[in-house]
């Protein structure tokens, strides 16, 4: 999900901006998010929530799951298997952080697009806005917040033209057929698998549909964006990249995007 506003910089703490976004209403996102609860998605207020304040609106736009569903007791090791160990120990902190309320502070150092990619942002748009919406570079900051049984609800903000920014909302979920899963908005999933690729942890998508409940509607390829691959690489401490492509079947690589952020401590 996407929010657009006019702001002139990231205020500091980061948090305080997150919850910025938490006290927004987000209009047809947060209405199907309720549908999916209705139909079988529970949408709980996680225990915690309310040392964050207003950041319980983040985790209950989304559903999110309870410890009695599917890979309850999943986890990205898990996923990645004896090649977790390979990584280095920053890397796996990372992803192994028990706290209720992360935030990673940086700067989108690369941003390019084919005109085919920003096409497929703006009709991405229609489901929540999950692309960068833009090129511009600048300050950036990621917010992770843990939700439900082992699920997480990120939120990344990049600061666009003109002083406004844009907000991206979505929520890493162990469940389907892969493991992991990541909800978009508007019902729409994809599915992830991990591993490891020298000393990055890559998340590559392999599939889009619609979820309703435990039920999966697959989308045609005509219909999806293409492969989204991430990577998550150390760099000199406290630093580390983070780097997004979308690669199109017919058209290549139609949208690249790298941002540089500092560890939390």
């Amino acid at each position: 999900m996407t929010e657009i506003t006019e702001i002139t910089e990231i205020v500091d703490p980061v948090e305080q901006f997150i919850l910025q976004w938490g006290d927004a209403h987000w209009g047809v996102d947060r209405s199907i998010a309720r549908i999916h609860g209705f139909a079988g998605w529970p949408v709980p207020w996680p225990h915690g929530v309310a040392k964050v304040g207003t950041m319980d609106t983040i985790a209950c736009t989304y559903p999110v799951h309870t410890a009695s569903e599917t890979w309850p007791t999943m986890s990205y090791a898990a996923l990645v298997g004896r090649q977790w160990h390979d990584l280095p120990a920053r890397t796996r902190a990372r992803f192994e952080r028990t706290r209720q309320l992360t935030c990673y502070r940086g700067h989108v150092v690369r941003s390019e697009s084919t005109l085919v990619g920003r096409c497929f942002r703006q009709l991405a748009r229609l489901i929540g806005g999950p692309l960068p919406l833009g090129d511009a570079l600048g300050p950036a900051a990621v917010v992770v917040m843990t939700v439900g049984a082992g699920d997480s609800a990120w939120t990344r903000v990049y600061r666009g033209k003109g002083g406004r920014h844009q907000a991206i909302r979505s929520v890493k979920r162990f469940s389907g057929s892969t493991g992991l899963e990541e909800y978009l908005g508007c019902g729409v999933c994809m599915a992830l698998r991990v591993r490891t690729e020298g000393c990055s942890l890559v998340f590559e998508s392999c599939g889009y549909y619609l979820a309703f409940g435990e039920r999966r509607m697959p989308l045609p390829r005509w219909l999806t964006p293409g492969r989204l691959t991430v990577r998550n690489t150390d760099l000199p401490a406290p630093w580390f990249r983070f780097s997004l492509e979308l690669t199109h079947p017919w058209f290549g690589v139609v949208l690249r995007q790298e941002a540089v952020f500092e560890d939390a401590p």
